[in-house]
């Protein structure tokens, strides 16, 4: 209790300073920052001490060994990027604890006891995930308070910002802009020269793009791709310009580096083009300018003013970090279209109204089903055998899913997993299928590698069984299958029909 003491004074402390901060913008210097983080670091540093003086028998160790390693959730404050991952293996840490306390007390005739105060901790920490997520997903918000009053205290809905509580996608864009891009514009105004002026026309391509997110999120995507790529004139128009800058300049210039970085990656904006999967490609676009900030990095060294270097280029990294969070949370296949809900023009009271997402999560798998799985149907045709009669058992399981999916939309989740279990049946016999092609055949077979690759994926469509995170656990899934893939296009290299082989992998 003594420990609990101690930490509840950390969280209150922690309250506070969100409280200033979220009033205030960000302090230019860190030191200015960590003397406000001060009084949590303080109450957090008294935390492990009661882990320190306990030795491993003693009843309360794994309690306050737990706290001990865990209180670190509390400097998400601090972390410039990704908080939310951050809490969760600040939490993992004293969760082996926890684990050995519920196994070490089951027999205790307080045991109830030590399970509730268990139960307590791991709650604490998962409504932590929650509260960042909601506000402060990509970092901490700061002076996200005074957008707040825009509502006069009572929060709203309009027709594109939904609410004014920084959870849209545009109001987190803004948000992106106010602090990261004006943080890389003001670094670049110390620099001065090219480096301002480039900065100048590069931020003004992000507003634009703001602009036109606003636009996409109140109307359907235009048939037209002539349409689309007319919307994006403004933004492509300010990205044309910045090449030039870098072109204009010798290797030797003092700012080559810096004009080179943006030129080669400002193509990072063009992920509102991109159909599908944009998140590796910020990724990507991002890390095409990472040659020269390193070299800058390298160069500025023993420069006067090498910090003034060094934080533009931490400035550079920090918006391409945030940017790929953003993208992340809010368009994580491709760019949404028409999440304002444009039909709904008044303004409403959040009590009658949720906003939803705009988006039919039906239709949205019906068109995986009616796409993707119909390109994979076609690529297995065309390879035939084993491989064509797995696909068509695997693309049923799919079709299954989309059944089961329209049933668990239309009613209440049953009460208990066996009604549960009852519903999803019909597609577990056809996943429970798939394997067995992959087990008829031997390592030297030619469908080897596709039978097999499917066979350790099957499971991605276990999803609907997931009571949290369905998201890694797709991932963890797919990725048991892609050592076979991988090794599959290894081996396919010099076939006479490598692309359809190709064609398969990649559908």
């Amino acid at each position: 209790s003594k420990q609990a003491e101690e930490f509840a004074t950390a969280w209150k402390k922690e309250a506070e300073f969100v409280r200033t901060a979220v009033a205030m913008p960000k302090p230019a210097s860190m030191d200015d920052i960590q003397n406000m983080l001060g009084p949590i670091s303080a109450a957090m540093g008294g935390v492990p001490e009661f882990a320190t003086s306990a030795a491993p028998k003693d009843p309360f160790f794994n309690h306050v060994t737990a706290i001990a390693e865990s209180v670190g959730v509390l400097g998400w404050v601090a972390v410039d990027s990704k908080p939310v991952p951050f809490i969760s293996d600040t939490a993992g840490a004293g969760d082996f604890y926890l684990n050995k306390l519920l196994m070490a007390c089951k027999k205790e005739a307080d045991a109830a006891d030590h399970q509730a105060w268990v139960k307590s901790v791991r709650a604490l920490y998962d409504d932590l995930k929650k509260y960042v997520k909601e506000y402060h997903t990509t970092s901490l918000q700061w002076n996200s308070a005074a957008m707040a009053k825009k509502t006069g205290g009572r929060k709203k809905k309009a027709v594109v910002d939904d609410d004014d509580n920084g959870a849209s996608p545009i109001s987190a864009f803004e948000t992106l802009i106010e602090n990261h891009v004006a943080a890389y514009v003001t670094c670049s105004n110390t620099l001065g020269g090219d480096v301002a002026k480039q900065a100048s026309i590069y931020a003004d391509a992000w507003k634009k793009e703001l602009e036109f997110l606003k636009v996409a999120a109140t109307m359907p995507k235009p048939s037209s791709s002539d349409e689309v790529q007319k919307m994006l004139g403004p933004i492509a128009e300010c990205m044309g310009q910045i090449p030039a800058f870098a072109e204009a300049v010798s290797p030797r210039d003092t700012f080559f580096n810096h004009l080179t970085a943006i030129a080669e990656s400002v193509g990072i904006l063009g992920w509102v083009a991109v159909d599908s999967k944009p998140v590796p490609f910020v990724g990507e676009q991002g890390d095409s300018g990472d040659f020269y900030l390193n070299k800058l990095l390298m160069a500025c060294k023993k420069e006067a003013n090498a910090a003034d270097h060094q934080a533009w280029v931490k400035s550079v990294r920090t918006l391409y970090a945030e940017l790929k969070a953003f993208v992340k949370e809010y368009h994580t296949t491709s760019l949404q279209w028409n999440t304002g809900l444009a039909k709904k023009t008044a303004v409403q009271d959040d009590d009658d109204d949720d906003g939803g997402s705009g988006s039919d999560p039906l239709a949205g798998f019906d068109e995986i089903v009616k796409t993707q799985v119909a390109t994979y149907l076609t690529a297995s045709a065309k390879l035939g055998g084993d491989i064509e009669k797995q696909a068509s058992i695997f693309a049923e399981a799919w079709q299954k899913e989309a059944e089961f999916l329209k049933k668990a939309a239309s009613m209440p989740k049953p009460s208990t997993g066996d009604e549960v279990q009852a519903m999803l049946g019909p597609i577990a016999e056809l996943m429970g299928k798939i394997p067995e092609f992959a087990s008829a055949v031997t390592p030297r077979d030619p469908t080897y590698n596709h039978l097999t690759a499917v066979a350790e994926s099957v499971g991605v469509l276990g999803w609907v069984a997931v009571d949290s995170k369905p998201v890694p656990y797709i991932s963890d899934c797919e990725g048991a299958g892609d050592f076979y893939l991988n090794k599959l296009l290894m081996a396919v290299k010099k076939e006479a029909n490598a692309s359809d082989h190709q064609a398969w992998v990649k559908s």
